[in-house]
């Protein structure tokens, strides 16, 4: 008798099944959830409604609010505290006019002001705690189609397509095995030294596992001037930064 655990589920499903492995089937990729089918599994593992947006908190306290709008747009919003009593957020947000392309997300403000469009494919912002959240497209001007957040071994896998949660729950193997799979993008961090934050682009991965470093200050912020925001990032579509 062979017991034996199935990480698609995180659940010992696999009890009392003589020589029975947890192999490739129709509904896993090796071991991983099958994405990109509308499947709905609901609302898990803290991914929930509020005011009619996806909302989402770090372990250690980044806020998430996601809204798809009837009208077509998107608005991410992400906030957490870098300075005692001093809030930052990121918001990825508008839809592309030219194409007519739904859910771009196309512009990204810090702290309320517009720093630059984005450039690749994939999008990632990665917080101080750990949590990463990557949004999927075909091309800087085009919808996303998905958006993952990975918070340690926690993981939450939205199809903007249909607006359906396909994947959340707690499996460090799982976790790591999708984000390994999903090419991060453009990819921003942030810099946090006793006067200042700087969020800036660290590198850009297009194919699984092969990233190319390089870095590119987006904007600053100073301890204890909440209301400055320096634009670091001259960007070539937007003639006022």
């Amino acid at each position: 008798m062979k017991i034996r655990y199935c990480f698609v589920t995180g659940l010992w499903a696999c009890l009392l099944l003589p020589m029975v492995s947890c192999k490739k089937d129709a509904g896993t990729n090796y071991g991983l959830p099958q994405l990109g089918n509308c499947q709905s599994i609901g609302l898990l593992s803290g991914l929930h409604e509020e005011d009619g947006r996806y909302a989402y908190t770090s372990t250690k306290g980044v806020d998430i609010k996601l809204n798809l709008r009837d009208d077509g747009g998107l608005v991410l919003t992400m906030t957490f505290t870098p300075f005692p009593g001093q809030p930052a957020t990121v918001q990825l947000w508008g839809d592309e006019t030219d194409n007519g392309a739904p859910h771009v997300a196309l512009y990204e403000n810090l702290n309320g002001k517009l720093i630059k469009q984005r450039k690749a494919k994939n999008r990632t912002i990665i917080f101080p705690d750990g949590l990463k959240i990557t949004l999927v497209s075909a091309g800087p001007r085009a919808s996303v189609t998905a958006i993952s957040i990975y918070d340690g071994g926690m993981a939450h896998h939205l199809n903007v397509t249909c607006n359906t949660v396909e994947y959340g729950g707690f499996n460090p193997a799982v976790a790591k095995g999708l984000d390994d799979q999903q090419p991060d993008g453009e990819t921003s961090m942030f810099e946090i030294t006793d006067t200042h934050m700087i969020l800036y682009n660290a590198y850009t991965e297009d194919v699984p596992g092969k990233k190319v470093q390089l870095r590119a200050d987006l904007g600053m912020l100073e301890k204890g001037k909440p209301n400055q925001i320096d634009d670091l990032y001259d960007d070539p579509e937007l003639n006022f930064t």
